[in-house]
């Protein structure tokens, strides 16, 4: 096994498609773990895109975090939407710090697929895959690529360069608000999760992002809780309008540590309670 380290996305796509056998690599922890844990077949290449200027470019104007963009420096970083940090921050505690120094926004998303905060907040946020091939490239909603762990639907011999963030905006006076819940497992693994944004004028709620987490197959966006909100007042009686109908839009299958109803149970709480918390962000 070798590994090859082109600084142009159409050089690492070309790679690929010479070597059936390839893996693509930002940090390359995603590749070790699953090696470990005899996930996936030993690959004959690994094809880094850690040195492609634009997989490693962090530009908060324009929304954009690269593939290969350090989710320790994106944390730490100034300009992004607060729920990238809180995504950030829920995932540390799952991880070692030394493989967290190494881990990247792409690594991270395509190992975990639905089943992480940071793909929960990044659906909230709007965000779309910057995807290259040998056909060309291509912009697509993130949740359309996710599927679960160690399975994605990225085309053949494609790569996701990075992301484009698109958060609601403040405008015409309206203040966003955002929250995030999650409920994990004995074992300390994401279970249920959900991330909401907001936009209010005075007590009204103008626009919203709501979506679900931790789920195969994987809802992403919970269009009909957004639906639910949408120019309506918020109450108490609205939130839990908010939780009943994640509870409908869900459909959570059977763990063994957790029962469907149970999990339905969760997602209709968690929902609840990130609405009134993003709510309630967007009037302080």
């Amino acid at each position: 096994m070798h590994k090859l380290t082109p600084t142009r996305a159409e050089e690492a796509v070309q790679i690929l498609a010479k070597n059936r056998n390839a893996w693509v690599v930002s940090g390359g922890t995603t590749v070790m773990s699953n090696l470990l844990l005899n996930v996936l077949r030993t690959p004959k290449v690994l094809v880094s895109i850690e040195r492609i200027e634009e997989a490693q470019r962090l530009d908060p104007e324009s929304g954009w975090i690269g593939a290969a963009a350090k989710l320790t420096l994106l944390h730490d970083a100034s300009g992004w939407p607060g729920l990238v940090r809180t995504a950030i921050e829920h995932h540390r505690p799952r991880v070692q710090t030394p493989t967290l120094s190494r881990t990247t926004l792409g690594g991270r998303l395509l190992a975990d697929g639905g089943s992480s905060a940071l793909a929960t907040a990044m659906m909230t946020l709007g965000a779309e895959a910057e995807l290259v091939s040998p056909e060309g490239q291509r912009r697509v909603p993130v949740e359309s690529i996710l599927a679960n762990p160690t399975r994605n639907h990225l085309r053949p011999y494609e790569i996701l360069l990075g992301v484009w963030l698109s958060p609601l905006g403040e405008e015409g006076g309206c203040r966003v608000g955002e929250a995030y819940a999650e409920e994990l497992s004995d074992g300390g693994q994401l279970k249920e999760a959900v991330a909401v944004m907001l936009a209010r004028s005075g007590d009204q709620i103008s626009a919203a992002r709501v979506a679900l987490g931790g789920l195969d197959p994987l809802v992403g966006r919970a269009r009909l809780v957004e639906t639910a909100l949408v120019g309506r007042g918020g109450s108490e009686d609205l939130f839990s309008i908010a939780g009943q109908t994640a509870r409908e839009e869900v459909d959570p299958p059977d763990k063994e540590e957790r029962p469907r109803d149970q999990r339905l149970a969760i997602f209709e709480r968690i929902t609840r309670e990130a609405t009134a918390a993003a709510f309630a962000a967007a009037g302080a």
